[in-house]
């Protein structure tokens, strides 16, 4: 499908430099400026995003990085708004929490595409463990 074919040009992704990254990364993210439904790949690509603010921000000093998939139940949203506030060296509250996040998409996305996805990301999944810890190796776990 037309997804499938964006992504890749015959299952051979391009391998760019630091800097060269740094630069296509800018103009990517000038180009989908203002566009609600744009952007939707590179959206995926946390690692390349999180080391910009990464930089400015240092883990464990003053950033923490959370998963929403771990926002999946009511147990799992307390936890991870337990550990905001510890972060964030806050009074201890009782929140209530009405909604969740659900994790799950509205249809099912075929294998194909899937595949395509996985070997995409690959990488940048693969620096984002490196960058934040094992747990991160695989943010989509099936």
């Amino acid at each position: 499908d037309n997804a499938t074919d964006t992504l890749n040009f015959n299952n051979k992704f391009l391998t760019l430099s630091g800097e060269e990254e740094k630069i296509a990364w800018t103009k990517y993210c000038k180009s989908i400026k203002g566009k609600t439904s744009a952007g939707i790949v590179g959206r995926g690509i946390y690692e390349v995003q999180l080391r910009h603010w990464l930089h400015f921000f240092p883990l464990n000093e003053k950033t923490l990085v959370l998963k929403t998939e771990d926002m999946t139940s009511e147990e799992g949203t307390r936890t991870v708004v337990e550990k905001a506030v510890g972060h964030l060296q806050l009074t201890n509250h009782y929140f209530a929490f009405a909604h969740k996040h659900s994790g799950l998409y509205q249809k099912p996305i075929d294998d194909r595409t899937a595949e395509t996805l996985a070997n995409f990301y690959a990488t940048y999944n693969a620096r984002l463990g490196h960058l934040l810890g094992r747990e991160w190796d695989n943010p989509w776990p099936k």
